[in-house]
């Protein structure tokens, strides 16, 4: 076990997932990119911390993933 952010391996994991499953994708996100990405994949949520608050624009930030879609 080691404490590697992989988002790679929750793209991995989702295809595993069984359908009506609520998929929550919860490390590694640095930004819109990753979590697209992640809701592309099939997670129904992401949580995003550090990217927001190393954000120099928040604001703008929260805005970005909040217009993600599915």
């Amino acid at each position: 076990v080691t404490f590697e952010v992989d988002t790679d391996r929750a793209v991995r994991v989702a295809a595993a997932m069984p359908e009506g499953v609520v998929r929550v994708a919860e490390s590694g996100i640095r930004g819109v990119e990753d979590a697209q990405r992640l809701v592309d994949a099939g997670y129904h949520a992401v949580l995003v911390g550090e990217s927001l608050v190393t954000s120099s624009s928040p604001t703008e930030a929260v805005g970005a993933l909040a217009a993600l879609r599915s």
